[in-house]
C-alpha cells in the first residue's frame, strides 16, 4: 500500500477477525503427551485441534477494533522520486563563508 487507505485498513482488519484463517501454536513440553502426530521432516509431535469457546468469540467478535485508524497523514510525501540534477555543481567543495562549504 503506497498511500493512506482507510478502506483497505478496514478490510484487513476484518480478514484477521476471520477464524478460518486463524492458527496458533504453542510449544510446551507439558503438552508433548497429548501430541500423536509426528512431521515428516523434523520429526516434531504436533496435534491439531479446531478452536472453539470464548477464544473462537473473541477472535470473530472483538470486544474493540484493535486497528487504529488516524487520519491521513499530509506531512508524508506523496511524490518521492529522484530529482533529476541541473548541472550547476562543481567538481570541488567552494567556501561559502567561514567554515561553510558547498559541493
Amino acid at each position: 500500500m503506497s498511500t493512506y487507505n482507510a478502506n483497505a485498513l478496514k478490510d484487513i482488519a476484518e480478514m484477521l477477525c476471520d477464524s478460518n484463517r486463524v492458527m496458533i501454536f504453542l510449544m510446551s513440553p507439558d503438552l508433548e503427551d497429548e501430541c500423536k502426530k509426528q512431521e515428516h521432516y523434523m520429526m516434531t509431535k504436533y496435534i491439531v485441534k479446531d478452536i472453539s469457546g470464548d477464544l473462537l468469540k473473541a477472535i470473530e467478535k472483538p470486544g474493540k477494533a484493535s486497528v487504529d485508524l488516524h487520519i491521513a497523514n499530509g506531512l508524508i510525501a506523496k511524490d518521492t522520486s529522484i530529482a533529476e540534477l541541473d548541472g550547476n555543481f562543481c567538481v570541488a567543495p567552494q567556501e561559502i563563508e567561514s567554515g561553510v562549504y558547498f559541493m
